[in-house]
């Protein structure tokens, strides 16, 4: 359902649906706050969003150790390399196992983040893409920073059509 389209026909099912839940969550904001409210809001789509760049993407998480030296086929080193504004890091696979994403979801970048960011990748031979969606860490709070290997330059915005939402 496209966002101009909610509320705007209260006689079918979906929109009464979308009018109760925004009232529910407007209570919500007014007796406990915006923080609380946003995170009501993360926990109901946090789930969906992982799900759904997983199948967008075409990845499953790998489950031991985010460091981004594995994304070059090497072991773990002494002291791993860090990417910059790195915050709730995971690394991600075709097929689970040989890493081909590696996904920080930090609460801002300022300005010399991105200069950090950008010649992290240089110096590493990686892309980087950076959006508001899929973030399922505090949706709605946290970005999403992707980096990827150059042989992996499909973007969100190329999957999902440029809009940012499935």
């Amino acid at each position: 359902m496209d966002h101009q389209q909610i509320g705007n026909n209260d006689c079918d099912t979906s929109s009464i649906l979308i009018t109760d839940a925004k009232q529910a969550l407007q209570k919500v904001l007014e007796a406990y706050g915006e923080d609380v409210a946003t995170q009501v809001f993360g926990s109901v789509v946090a789930d969906a969003r992982c799900r759904t760049f997983c199948h967008l993407q075409g990845v499953k998480q790998i489950h031991c150790g985010a460091y981004l030296e594995k994304m070059k086929g090497k072991k773990r080193p002494a002291v791993p390399k860090i990417p910059p504004a790195m915050d709730h890091g995971t690394l991600w696979g075709k097929d689970g196992k040989t890493p081909s994403l590696f996904v920080s979801q930090p609460y801002k970048l300022a300005h010399n983040h991105l200069r950090q960011v950008m010649d992290f990748c240089e110096a590493n031979g990686l892309e980087v893409e950076i959006a508001g969606w899929p973030s399922w860490w505090k949706p709605g709070m946290a970005l999403t920073v992707i980096f990827k290997t150059k042989e992996d330059t499909v973007s969100v915005e190329d999957i999902v059509g440029g809009n940012g939402n499935t």
